[in-house]
């Protein structure tokens, strides 16, 4: 399977609204400066929030937690909380994204339904001529002719991408 190269560390500080942005193995040398730093504010600890460990979220890679229990205060409280009121809380800009991905989904779901019902018409034509309702294998695919759940997917994914 093949997938695009994610972005470069400049592609992503274009890209992306954030302070920084590292790769993760430099995670360690950041919060290891930005003890440092705390350290010169009357020796105060550093307080690290990270989401909790469940399922539901990859864990730390166990170097970095046990560097964390060493070097700061872990607090996995509020973290999970703010990120549940990001996902919700959306600007002009992100629900005009949602409207447009919901315009693009809506019409590939039109198209692959519009598909599924003219080869639906075509096979139902075949079986009441040839008198009998059994696939043979040989009936032969058009380009966009659904046979699966996989085929379903593959139309949904390409319609949808064909329209950005």
């Amino acid at each position: 399977m093949w997938s695009v190269a994610p972005p470069t560390l400049d592609e992503s500080r274009a890209t992306f609204d954030s302070d920084s942005i590292e790769y993760t193995d430099s995670l360690e040398k950041v919060i290891q400066d930005a003890v440092e730093r705390a350290k010169g504010d009357d020796g105060a600890r550093l307080i690290v929030h990270t989401l909790p460990n469940t399922l539901e979220f990859p864990p730390l890679p166990e170097s970095i937690g046990a560097f964390f229990e060493q070097k700061v205060d872990r607090e996995r409280t509020y973290l999970l909380d703010a990120l549940h009121i990001a996902r919700l809380t959306k600007d002009e800009y992100e629900i005009d994204l949602i409207r447009e991905a919901n315009r693009i989904s809506s019409g590939a779901h039109e198209v692959l339904m519009r598909e599924l019902g003219r080869f639906a018409q075509k096979r139902k034509a075949q079986a009441e001529a040839s008198g009998s309702r059994a696939r043979t294998g040989k009936e032969g695919l058009t380009q966009w002719e659904v046979e699966s759940e996989g085929d379903a997917e593959a139309l949904f994914v390409a319609t949808c991408r064909r329209a950005g």
